[in-house]
Formats: C-alpha cells, sequence, structure tokens
C-alpha cells in the first residue's frame, strides 16, 4: 500500500513539474491564502479536496475536484500562501488496485 501512495504522489509532483514549467511560460502565478483559495474553489467551482501530499520541500501538495470534473492544483510551501499550479476539466479518479500477493 505504501508502494501505491509513493507513487501516487511521485506521479503529482512529476504532473506539478511539468505544469509549473508550462504556467510560467503562459500565465502569471496566482498566489493567496489557503483558506481564501480553499473557499473560492468550493464556493466558486464546488471543488473538494481529493488528494494530498508533502513535498520533498516541505510543500503541501493538495488536489481539488468537483463532480463536474473540474479540478485544481495547490502548493502551499511552509514559508506562504497557497499558490495555483494548474487546473482543468475532465478529472477521473483512478482505483488503487492492491498489489497481488506473491505466495
Amino acid at each position: 500500500m505504501k508502494s501505491i501512495i509513493r507513487f501516487f504522489l511521485a506521479f503529482i509532483i512529476g504532473l506539478l513539474l511539468v505544469t509549473t514549467f508550462v504556467n510560467i511560460a503562459q500565465s502569471q502565478t496566482v498566489c493567496a491564502d489557503r483558506a481564501e483559495f480553499v473557499g473560492k474553489l468550493a464556493t466558486g467551482y464546488s471543488e473538494q479536496p481529493v488528494a494530498i501530499g508533502l513535498a520533498h520541500s516541505g510543500a503541501l501538495v493538495e488536489v481539488f475536484a468537483s463532480t463536474e470534473r473540474t479540478f485544481s492544483v495547490i502548493v502551499t510551501p511552509p514559508s506562504g500562501d497557497s499558490c495555483l499550479v494548474t487546473g482543468g476539466t475532465d478529472w477521473h479518479m483512478v482505483p488503487v488496485k492492491e498489489p497481488k500477493s506473491e505466495l
């Protein structure tokens, strides 16, 4: 189970790195107080937390999604405000499969 969680976190971190570079090239970074972000995602997009992790840098990485399949990823470093990394549509949750036992 721990390997699945590590894989998922590594995937999210990789996704964050790729989308961070794309977003920096395409737009200005949006940062605000975490509570403000969470409130706006809930009221404006009906998004709720679906995944959370701690990056090696100590930053809190959160994925929010809605039943309408919109999603947002925010990162909150230990030193400051939360920043929107990316957002989009067509979010799908993938069920986690337990590894087969090798008995």
